[in-house]
């Protein structure tokens, strides 16, 4: 974000035409057309020129809208920026959004069934990467250190940032062009704190503490505070609306909340109210809660409408007359954040966000991005994808129990999560007509729900499933019109309780992280389909990367099996792709995301991922021969491609064990060996091959 957006957020409203809380959106669906809208802005933005103070937003814009190909081009900005950030200064913006990105490569998006008309995208959140995870923890402490006082014993935090340091406190030194100490970007001089940065910030830390950074009490109890002690109030209106009976007169309404950019005494502005808001939001979420701030929230929600209209619509003309960052992308993203994380859903009785995001869609351009600039456009598709993702918008798959119940659905239609093993429960239970009825319909919609959704979740209804076979009969047919979609074929009895049972020790293994539980279920073609796609999906959420040459192969497999053209073998070969992608972490050849997937396409998704995994065998192999020569001069260097060689596991060893054949290689690949593994064998190539072999039979497999 540039720094030009210093001004932009003193001003008290916009000039640019008012929003129509009024419009009625188009008939055809609002939240497909935002996908296509984004995706078109993805692949613009992963090509276009950006500012290099940008990067980390495009980034972030491109992994909460981009395919596989953009979250990879979203990946290397951001390990460029890293490798950089230690070397240059950075803006606390950068910085901030850095940290909502890296977080970031670790959610997935799930792809919303064909009911779903919701524009709140649901994601699930996969384990973090160790490398992103020690990022994760260093931009953090950068961003906490860099944090300035306010009034009120609160903390905010200006364009400064601190030093980046890793564990052991070792971190970049000042700039050797710097003629004075205030040239560095240390706290050598102090910043000044405005609530723009203050807003970014504080999501920064709502993000980390999802990939579960501990995020010190005392910082967030201190942003607290700031806000409390800068709100301003407007003056009271008085109501027009018609008294209750019995009373006369009008009825003041509530004073309601403002903010400015750094203090509302001075004036305040839509953004910088709405900056107010999220923060207020994302600290009470991060644990600090007292009457003081659960009233300023809830008159700061006073006269909301305001705001709303005030935040402006997207300029439409050739030449937009505010510079990149200002204005309506801006304000429109300061809204979403707000109004997503206190889950408003309307302001006046209306739908305040499809008006707004109609608007935006008519705006965009040919070139898929908005006035062919690089920062209002990510601004833009932050807002249109409603990027600050709530608790309540994610599977969460980082913790050791799996976060929530692998049966809980999100309902589109009914816009609320459900649990569907409790549903079909309540449909056993049901005794009169009319009751049962109800119950059978809820169930059912649950199941759709979670079938659609994929990664083998509606495996974990197999026992529930197997209990309702054995009520009556009418319970019974539809026990089994269930099962037949769910596994794709008629099943007998037993073979449901053997596949409930086998459910839930696959469930088990994914919570214990028994990975050769999981890959001895994904080779095994005469386990049902939900079960491989669940194993395929619990693979890629450990992560268990040497098991990506096993998912090749149940691709394969899973091509020659019969029942690939049902709705059940659909959704494992989605799994199973989901899964490659995830593991290979390359581009590969695209499985229809939608009906049904032909043997050609899985053949297809297995070679590639064959060949991105030789290719990405080959390119850690080189790293490493290359980086240990040069480890004295760049050990950071050979630390990463240690650690890539390490990834690769047994395969990278028996491949530098092959290079050694070669006399002019052998010295260098023999050093590599030992000091990947610390094993003092000598030059030997017979002696490494007899060593892998001995650890390949001792050790269980991952």
């Amino acid at each position: 974000m540039r720094a030009r957006l210093r001004g932009a957020v003193l001003l008290l409203f916009l000039a640019s035409p008012l929003v129509v809380l009024a419009d009625e959106p188009r008939k055809d669906e609002l939240a497909v057309r935002i996908r296509k809208a984004t995706a078109r802005a993805a692949r613009a933005l992963a090509v276009a020129q950006r500012p290099p103070e940008a990067r980390t937003l495009v980034a972030l814009a491109l992994l909460r809208a981009g395919n596989h190909e953009d979250r990879q081009t979203a990946r290397k900005i951001l390990d460029q920026w890293w490798q950089q950030a230690w070397k240059t200064r950075v803006s606390n913006y950068e910085l901030a959004l850095a940290i909502s990105a890296l977080e970031g490569l670790s959610l997935e998006r799930i792809e919303p069934g064909p009911e779903d008309t919701s524009t709140l995208t649901r994601y699930d959140a996969l384990p973090l990467e160790p490398e992103i995870k020690k990022r994760l923890g260093i931009a953090v402490r950068a961003l906490v250190d860099g944090r300035v006082g306010t009034d009120g014993e609160g903390c905010g935090w200006g364009y400064r940032t601190a030093r980046f340091k890793d564990e052991e406190g070792n971190g970049k030194t000042k700039p050797k062009d710097a003629e004075r100490e205030d040239e560095d970007d240390d706290l050598l001089v102090p910043s000044t704190s405005d609530n723009s940065n203050v807003q970014f910030s504080v999501l920064a830390l709502h993000d980390a503490a999802r990939a579960g950074v501990a995020i010190p009490d005392g910082v967030v109890q201190a942003v607290a505070r700031h806000f409390l002690a800068c709100k301003g109030t407007l003056p009271a209106k008085t109501a027009t609306t018609v008294p209750p009976p019995g009373e006369e007169g009008t009825k003041p309404a509530p004073a309601a909340v403002r903010w400015g950019y750094r203090d509302a005494k001075l004036g305040h502005s839509a953004s910088m109210s709405l900056a107010g808001l999220s923060s207020l939001a994302i600290v009470r979420e991060l644990g600090a809660r007292n009457d003081q701030l659960a009233l300023a929230i809830e008159t700061g929600l006073v006269r909301m409408s305001e705001l709303v209209l005030a935040c402006g619509r997207p300029d439409t003309g050739a030449q937009r007359s505010l510079p990149s960052g200002w204005g309506a992308p801006y304000n429109l993203y300061s809204l979403e954040k707000a109004l997503d994380l206190l889950e408003v859903k309307e302001v006046d009785g209306k739908d305040w966000f499809a008006p707004l995001a109609e608007s935006v869609l008519a705006a965009q351009g040919s070139d898929g991005l908005w006035q062919h600039d690089a920062i209002d456009s990510s601004l833009y598709v932050l807002f249109l994808t409603r990027a600050t993702v709530s608790k309540a918008r994610i599977e969460d798959h980082r913790t050791s129990s799996g976060g929530s119940s692998p049966a809980e659905v999100y309902i589109p239609a009914k816009k609320k999560i459900v649990d569907a093993v409790a549903l079909l429960r309540g449909y056993a239970g049901a005794t009169d007509v009319k009751a049962s009825l109800a119950a059978r319909a809820d169930a059912g919609e649950a199941l759709a729900a979670l079938a659609a959704e994929g990664h083998g979740r509606d495996a974990c209804l197999l026992g529930t499933l197997t209990e309702l076979l054995a009520a009556s009969s009418g319970k019974r047919e539809t026990a089994q019109a269930w099962l037949k979609d769910l596994l794709g074929r008629d099943a007998k009895d037993q073979e449901v309780k053997a596949a409930a049972a086998s459910a839930r020790s696959l469930l088990d293994a994914r919570e214990t992280k028994k990975a050769s539980l999981l890959r001895a279920a994904i080779a095994d073609d005469s386990l049902a389909l939900p079960l491989r796609a669940f194993a395929a999906h619990a693979l890629s959420v450990l992560p268990c990367p040497e098991a990506a040459p096993d998912l090749a192969t149940a691709a394969e497999k899973l091509a020659d099996d019969r029942f690939l053209a049902t709705g059940a073998g659909a959704r494992c070969a989605r799994a199973h792709g989901d899964a490659l992608a995830a593991l290979v972490r390359a581009k590969l050849p695209a499985l229809p995301p939608k009906g049904a997937v032909s043997p050609e396409d899985l053949r297809a998704l297995a070679s590639g991922a064959r060949d991105a995994l030789k290719r990405a065998l080959e390119d850690a192999v080189s790293h490493a021969l290359a980086a240990h020569a040069l480890r004295e001069k760049d050990p950071a260097a050979w630390q990463r491609a240690r650690d890539e060689v390490l990834a690769q596991g047994e395969p990278a060893l028996r491949r530098l064990v092959a290079l050694a054949e070669d006399k002019g290689r052998a010295v260098s690949a023999y050093s590599v060996l030992r000091a990947v593994t610390g094993e003092l064998i000598p030059d030997d190539g017979e002696s490494w091959k007899a060593y892998l072999d001995s650890k390949n039979r001792s050790e269980p497999r991952k």
